[in-house]
């Protein structure tokens, strides 16, 4: 019960942990599914790891975060592939300079099998980008070839690779509440300013709703200094443990950097234009602290993550 107490904390009841006096501001199964596909794994098939980014709704950074880390993941060596969940605003695409892929909506109804379709897109280093632009309750009703081809479709762009970043929305629609509830590692983003830790502890709130052990850590940005990013990682935990009884781990922060919105504007990630920059050193910080957390685990599974996703779907 007092989990349960501590999630009802209200947002009203928290925000004076993040304002001083001067800064306090006001805050303002229609269809049934089909029976579950089958589709197992062969025994040479290995599935990766799966890092789910969210946070900040204001601005690219989460966007910028993930291509970023994912080059930065690829560049020494490891099989890397994105999905860019987030299907109110998707853009990654953009982010990399390619052109958007064909909608995985339309691969389900393609007939022939969709062939023609380019549903993934090959970026730098060998990362491979998909766009889950279809809610995942629809595929529930789908005709049963056309749902066979499109999970056949997304095991295969994740099988054998090592890590899968997954870009989600803030507001957690049904795609991402199955990929929270399913994915090895969350990353929450927390910007530096006052309203954006508080729409951060709502985003963790709802996350710890949804996963009450939920294996969340916290990338501060935009942050001036060290000393910063530290102090805002200490009074985001300290709130979190004293409303939530959670403990949230930092796992790096990203400085306030002018390279970020230049490599933004050029379509050009960061870890590629600018490597020497601090931005690129942070990221190079967060990217081995994600590989060093998923080592304490197998970086590879024999579960495909989109199975799962189905199964979970599935069961209800």
């Amino acid at each position: 019960m007092k989990g349960h107490k501590r999630l009802g904390k209200g947002l009203e009841e928290v925000s004076h942990l993040f304002l001083s006096a001067e800064e306090k501001q006001e805050s303002s199964p229609e269809d049934q599914p089909q029976p579950t596909v089958q589709l197992a794994p062969t025994a040479a098939q290995q599935f990766p790891q799966v890092v789910a980014v969210t946070g900040d709704h204001r601005s690219l950074e989460k966007s910028f975060l993930v291509s970023n880390l994912a080059i930065e993941l690829a560049r020494r060596g490891r099989k890397v592939r994105v999905v860019d969940a987030d299907h109110s605003f998707p853009d990654q695409p953009f982010l990399w300079g390619l052109r958007p892929p064909d909608s995985l909506a339309g691969l389900a109804a393609a007939e022939g099998g969709g062939q023609n379709l380019q549903v993934v897109l090959r970026g730098p280093l060998g990362v491979e980008l998909l766009s889950l632009d279809i809610d995942f309750s629809r595929v529930a009703i789908l005709p049963g070839p056309a749902r066979q081809r499109l999970l056949a479709s997304l095991m295969a762009f994740e099988a054998n690779a090592q890590l899968m970043l997954v870009d989600i929305p803030t507001s957690i629609d049904l795609n991402a509440r199955l990929i929270l509830r399913l994915a090895h590692q969350i990353i929450l983003l927390v910007p530096s300013d006052t309203l954006g830790m508080i729409d951060a502890y709502a985003v963790l709130k709802g996350i710890l709703a949804l996963r009450p052990a939920a294996p969340v850590g916290m990338v501060i940005y935009n942050v001036r200094m060290m000393a910063e990013a530290e102090a805002i990682a200490q009074k985001m935990s300290q709130t979190v443990m004293k409303f939530l009884g959670f403990h949230i781990a930092l796992l790096g922060f990203l400085y306030a950097d002018l390279n970020i919105a230049k490599s933004i504007a050029q379509r050009n990630p960061l870890v590629l234009s600018a490597t020497r920059s601090r931005a690129a050193q942070c990221l190079r910080g967060i990217a081995d602290k994600i590989w060093l957390q998923g080592e304490t685990k197998a970086q590879v599974t024999h579960t495909s993550f989109f199975a799962a996703m189905d199964q979970a779907l599935g069961d209800g």
